[in-house]
């Protein structure tokens, strides 16, 4: 693509999430977005954008592919750490913070789209990812066997997202649907705060809104017609 031809952890993520789930290997799109969403701006040498939204369809396999961005936030080399002798940069697994990944929706039945992927994929095939990353996958939070510190949880609206935890990266699923009713809107909020005292990213999933109800998803698709910096947005 003309358009990915900047600096990116993205390829090499991609390259290892192929190896990890070769029965559900990345499409050239999936392939993309991460390459975006790894973008490294070569004057900081960070990550170029803080957030992203995934915004299709139901059916186009969002969830799979958000809770492989989980995975690859909890243990492949998405933190910048230099540059190779071909001038592309190389990375290494986060560790300090050490890498704490929330996947939240407004209901528990909803964070069992994209948590529930996850699972699927940690365990399929007797559980071989999940062995090959040493990680203990549970009904409510997947952990390092060697740090359980190290961990992706699943958090709702209603048991909140406490104000100060030390995420490093999150999933919103579906938000289309966090609405001020229903505490989406200050779930958000508080996710994106926790995220910027760690420097973290988001990536957000959502379905097209409907712009009666003030979603998150139309909060962002909003600001990114106003050109809002550090998000990127994928459009089918």
């Amino acid at each position: 693509y003309l358009d990915d031809q900047f600096p990116s952890l993205g390829w090499k993520i991609a390259d290892d999430l192929d190896a990890l789930f070769p029965w559900m290997p990345c499409t050239d799109e999936q392939r993309r977005k991460l390459v975006h969403c790894y973008r490294i701006d070569p004057d900081t040498e960070r990550r170029f954008y803080r957030k992203a939204q995934l915004m299709g369809s139901k059916g186009t396999g969002k969830s799979p592919e958000a809770a492989k961005f989980a995975i690859a936030e909890l243990e492949l080399d998405v933190e910048f750490d230099g540059w190779d002798a071909a001038g592309e940069p190389v990375g290494r697994p986060r560790t300090k913070p050490t890498p704490f990944i929330q996947i939240a929706a407004v209901s528990l039945d909803q964070t069992d789209n994209t948590y529930g992927a996850l699972l699927e994929l940690l365990t399929e095939h007797d559980g071989r990812a999940a062995d090959t990353l040493g990680l203990d996958p549970g009904d409510t939070r997947t952990v390092r066997r060697s740090n359980h510190r190290a961990r992706i949880d699943k958090v709702t609206a209603s048991a909140g997202a406490r104000e100060g935890q030390p995420i490093t990266a999150a999933v919103k699923d579906e938000s289309h649907l966090w609405t001020p009713s229903n505490g989406g809107v200050k779930l958000s909020r508080t996710i994106d705060r926790n995220l910027g005292k760690m420097d973290g990213f988001g990536l957000e999933t959502t379905n097209n809104y409907d712009p009666s109800i003030q979603s998150v998803a139309q909060e962002v698709d909003e600001a990114v017609a106003k050109e809002a910096p550090g998000i990127y947005q994928w459009k089918p």
